[in-house]
């Protein structure tokens, strides 16, 4: 019982830490994209 409790909760942190990581590296990337056609619109 305390094992099972123990194992969801490094499944959950994991899953957090997944998505936060996700977002950040997505959020990075457009941000980045955004700049490169910024840069091509203006020549």
């Amino acid at each position: 019982m305390i094992l099972n409790l123990f194992v969801g909760t490094i499944v959950i942190s994991l899953t957090v830490l997944i998505h936060t990581f996700g977002l950040i590296a997505i959020t990075y990337v457009m941000s980045r994209l955004v700049a490169l056609f910024r840069m091509h619109g203006r020549r």
